[in-house]
């Protein structure tokens, strides 16, 4: 009878404890994790452009419009894909950074030139939107159909004709400065957004002149701040003579860049803030342990990995790795179909990071000078080229992780996704057979904190 009991109360209780779960489970709100994070509220601070750097621009008002006999002239002829549904959300970023993909491969730039560039037309444009947006909250500039519901694009915004404007008349002046050669081309393409607002209505002539002119004022500052002295140096030394360090692969090549570790960075106080201390020394347990595992993964090198290696290789004559990012972080703008601003914002804080982690891989690669596995192990032959500067760390990895931070934060949906690819593209060296583990290692462990930066202050923004 006692034992009855006993398990009568057991029972009792676990019927109540289930009960009191359920109950818990049902009335408990179910918080799904956000898509997006970091892009939404108003950004109205930012460092980079302040109010000497800006040029006097008329104020614009209802009085100055043009009548709508002048607002299109007879030479703009609409056409099927004349529409400003084309340039909203994404579509407008992603336009002008395809045209900067495209001079890149085009021209061969190097990877670090590249991410300059790329920072500077994505910072360019993000800024150009908040001056624009600043500007109309003190009324100096005016949409003709900013205040109206006529012009509704497609996913819900009313059509701005300031933001698209100014931020196409930023992109294309920092690449007539960057690719002088292509004036024409990079013309073309803001008439054909210019001409979209113009025949739909949303903006007149007048008002296209003053909103280009504070495009390309922002992009003058951004330009002449980011290429300044600090990022005009020029590297007269001489390569360390050590007999484990890097040496040149062929007579009379040089270094790349081995002054980029010194020039001025977005949000790092200088490239030797985040640096790593020293790789193991040639001969030591760790550094033959990393010796082993490169020989090792030479000589059984599968397809798939060779795949990877070359998947990853980004060099010059391609988007290089800064690009490769941008474009996936665009893509993810695309499916979570993110505004125009808050997609220039990503892009923006995205290709700052890329950029930084560059400068500070740099700083310690020149600090170290260490030698690729093709130097040190004898009769050893890479899976893909040698690139001609020291291996510690690997700048995939470095530039992999920020831009996995960053973009990880903003999407944390996809933060998984991101973290494994960043990690494929650091581990993609070593198949390839160019750089030691450590390398990699660290290299992850310095574009994490680079990364990390970056979305501190875009929260902060």
């Amino acid at each position: 009878m006692a034992q009855l009991t006993a398990n009568f109360w057991k029972w009792l209780v676990r019927r109540l404890v289930t009960g009191v779960v359920v109950i818990v489970i049902t009335i408990t709100p179910v918080i799904p994790t956000p898509a997006i994070r970091l892009l939404n509220g108003a950004p109205i601070k930012w460092r980079l452009i302040q109010e000497p750097y800006l040029p006097v621009f008329t104020v614009l008002g209802s009085s100055d419009l043009y009548p709508e006999s002048e607002i299109v002239t007879t030479a703009l002829v609409p056409r099927p894909d004349s529409t400003i549904a084309l340039y909203e959300g994404a579509a407008l970023v992603d336009l002008w950074n395809q045209e900067l993909f495209y001079q890149i491969r085009k021209y061969k730039i190097n990877p670090i030139i590249a991410a300059r560039i790329i920072s500077l037309v994505n910072v360019s444009v993000y800024d150009a939107i908040l001056l624009s947006e600043r500007m109309h909250q003190s009324h100096r500039l005016l949409d003709t159909h900013r205040n109206s519901d006529v012009y509704i694009m497609p996913n819900g915004e009313i059509c701005n004709a300031s933001m698209a404007l100014v931020g196409s008349a930023a992109a294309e002046s920092v690449l007539e400065k960057s690719f002088p050669l292509e004036l024409l081309r990079f013309s073309a393409r803001f008439k054909d957004v210019s001409d979209a607002y113009l025949i739909t209505k949303c903006v007149t002539q007048k008002e296209l002149r003053e909103f280009r002119k504070v495009g390309r004022a922002v992009s003058d500052a951004l330009v002449e701040l980011m290429t300044g002295n600090e990022s005009q140096i020029v590297w007269n030394g001489t390569v360390p003579i050590s007999e484990d360090g890097w040496k040149p692969l062929r007579k009379l090549s040089r270094p790349l860049l081995p002054a980029a570790g010194m020039w001025r960075p977005w949000l790092l106080s200088d490239g030797a803030e985040f640096r790593p201390s020293s790789p193991p020394i040639v001969g030591s347990l760790a550094w033959r342990a990393d010796a082993d595992e490169v020989v090792m993964l030479s000589e059984n090198l599968s397809p798939s990995q060779l795949i990877t290696a070359r998947f990853w290789n980004d060099g010059m004559g391609t988007l290089t790795p800064g690009g490769h990012w941008l474009q996936y972080g665009i893509e993810l703008a695309k499916k979570y179909r993110t505004s125009l601003p808050q997609t220039a914002r990503m892009t923006a804080y995205l290709s700052m990071a890329i950029y930084d982690s560059f400068i500070a891989c740099w700083d310690a690669k020149y600090t170290y000078w260490t030698a690729r596995p093709e130097q040190l192990l004898p009769d050893f032959f890479p899976a893909i080229p040698t690139p001609p500067f020291p291996a510690f760390p690997s700048g995939h990895a470095t530039v992999s992780a920020a831009a996995a931070e960053v973009l990880g934060s903003i999407f944390p949906l996809e933060y998984e996704v991101v973290l494994g690819m960043a990690h494929e593209a650091a581990e993609s060296r070593i198949f390839g057979g160019i750089h030691w583990r450590i390398d990699s290692t660290i290299g992850l462990k310095l574009g994490a904190s680079v990364g990390r930066r970056a979305v501190t202050m875009l929260a902060s923004d």
